[in-house]
C-alpha cells in the first residue's frame, strides 16, 4: 500500500463531519470512497432509516468467504480543527483516524490488491454510518435483514497494537418505569414516592454487581447511566424512570439479565414496569478455529512476535454476527485516543495491519 496515498485518503475522509445521524456529510464520504473503488467491483448502496450502507466486494456481495466491517460515522468533537487531520512524528491526529477511517482506504487496497491478483479469495467492505448511536439501521440490518453473512469476519473496531480480541462482552440498556402517587412532601403517608422504588431497585442492584466495578474483569457491571423523576422538592415523586447499562460476559445472555431485572422489580414494586431499549449478544471466537489459528501465524510472521490475545468489555457491531457463530476476527494497528481531542493512529503500523491481511487473505486464495 502507498504511504502517501493512504495519508491522503485519511485526510480526506476525516475532513468530512461525518457524525452519526448526519446522512449528508456521511453519503459525501461513501461518494469519495466509491469514486477511489476499483471501476470492476461489484457495488451496493443502501439507506435504512438513519444510515446508509456501502457494499463493495470483488465476487459474491453477501456471502464472500470474507467480510470487512468497518464503520464511516465518528462522535462529536468540540473543536473542529479535529476534522482537519495533522501528521506528527510518524502519526495522524483527528477524529476518527483511530475509531476508525483508517481501515477504509486499508480495505479499498486490499480489494483491489485482490482483482489485480485475479483471486477468487471473496472479499466484501461493509461500511456503516451508524456504529457509534448502537448500530441498529446498519450492522443489525446487515446481519438480520440484508443477510450479509461472510465465512470469516475481520472487524479493525477494537485490540490495538495488533491484539487479537477473541471475545467481547455483551450489551443490554434496560428502563425502569416507576409510577407511584404525588402528594405534598410534609405528608408523604398520604403518597408513594416512585423514587424510592427506583432507589430500592438500584440499591439491589449495586449490592450484586457494584464490587465488578472497582477493577477490570471478567464479570457482569451494570452503570446507573440517568434517574429522571419529580417536578418539585417538596412534592412526593409520582413517575420516575431509570437507565440501565449492563455489560456481561459470554456465559450470560440479554433474556437472562432482563429476567433477573425484572424479577427484582417485581419485589420491590410490582407495578414498575422494565423494558429493554437496546442490546447486542457478546460475541466468541475459538482460537482454535482453524482460520484463527491462521491468522494468527499469519500476524505473526509479518510482526516477528507472539500475537496477544484477550477478551475486551466494548461492544461493537460485530456483536449483530455472534449469533452466526463464525469466526470473527477483531484487530487494528496502533493508535489510541479514541473520542479524545489526541484521537490518533500510527501510519507505519497501518502499514503493516495492511500487510498480514493481504498475506492472509492471498494464502487462503492459494489454499483453495
Amino acid at each position: 500500500m502507498e504511504r502517501k496515498q493512504f495519508i491522503k485518503r485519511l485526510g480526506e475522509l476525516v475532513n468530512l463531519q461525518t457524525l452519526s445521524g448526519n446522512i449528508h456529510e456521511n453519503s459525501k464520504a461513501l461518494d469519495l470512497v466509491e469514486k477511489w473503488a476499483d471501476a470492476s467491483l461489484k457495488k451496493q448502496r443502501i439507506k435504512n432509516g438513519n444510515a446508509q450502507i456501502l457494499l463493495l466486494g470483488n465476487h459474491n456481495l453477501l456471502t464472500p468467504d470474507f467480510g470487512y466491517l468497518v464503520h464511516m460515522d465518528v462522535v462529536a468533537a468540540q473543536d473542529e480543527i479535529l476534522f482537519a487531520m495533522r501528521e506528527s512524528g510518524g502519526k495522524l491526529y483527528g477524529r476518527g483516524v483511530s475509531d476508525m477511517k483508517f481501515a477504509i482506504p486499508i480495505g479499498l487496497e486490499l480489494l483491489s490488491a485482490l482483482v489485480k491478483d485475479h483471486s477468487q479469495t471473496s472479499l466484501t467492505m461493509a461500511i456503516t454510518t451508524d456504529e457509534e448511536v448502537g448500530g441498529g439501521d446498519g450492522g443489525r440490518y446487515l446481519a438480520s435483514e440484508l443477510g450479509f453473512h461472510p465465512q470469516v469476519l475481520i472487524v479493525p473496531d477494537g485490540g490495538d497494537n495488533f491484539v487479537l480480541v477473541n471475545k467481547s462482552k455483551g450489551v443490554a440498556h434496560l428502563q425502569a418505569l416507576a409510577v407511584g402517587k404525588t402528594a405534598h412532601a410534609s405528608r408523604p403517608w398520604e403518597g408513594k414516592n416512585a423514587l424510592h422504588l427506583l432507589v430500592g431497585l438500584a440499591g439491589k442492584l449495586l449490592e450484586s454487581y457494584d464490587q465488578n466495578s472497582l477493577k477490570e474483569n471478567w464479570e457482569t457491571t451494570v452503570n446507573l447511566g440517568v434517574i429522571e423523576g419529580g417536578k418539585s422538592t417538596n412534592q412526593v415523586c409520582e413517575q420516575a424512570t431509570m437507565k440501565m447499562d449492563f455489560r456481561f460476559p459470554e456465559t450470560r445472555s440479554v433474556p437472562e439479565v432482563l429476567i433477573e431485572v425484572k424479577n427484582l422489580a417485581r419485589r420491590i414494586g410490582p407495578s414498575m414496569e422494565i423494558s429493554l431499549l437496546a442490546s447486542g449478544d457478546p460475541t466468541y471466537t475459538d482460537t482454535k478455529h482453524p482460520e484463527i489459528v491462521r491468522y494468527l501465524k499469519t500476524a505473526e510472521a509479518v510482526l516477528k512476535t507472539q500475537v496477544k490475545v484477550k477478551g475486551e468489555c466494548g461492544a461493537s457491531d460485530a456483536r449483530y454476527w455472534a449469533k452466526d457463530q463464525i469466526p470473527i476476527i477483531v484487530t487494528k494497528p496502533m493508535g489510541g485516543g479514541i473520542h479524545s481531542s489526541e484521537e490518533w493512529v500510527d501510519v507505519d503500523s497501518c502499514l503493516v495491519f495492511y500487510e498480514i491481511l493481504l498475506k492472509y487473505l492471498s494464502d487462503f486464495s492459494k489454499r483453495t
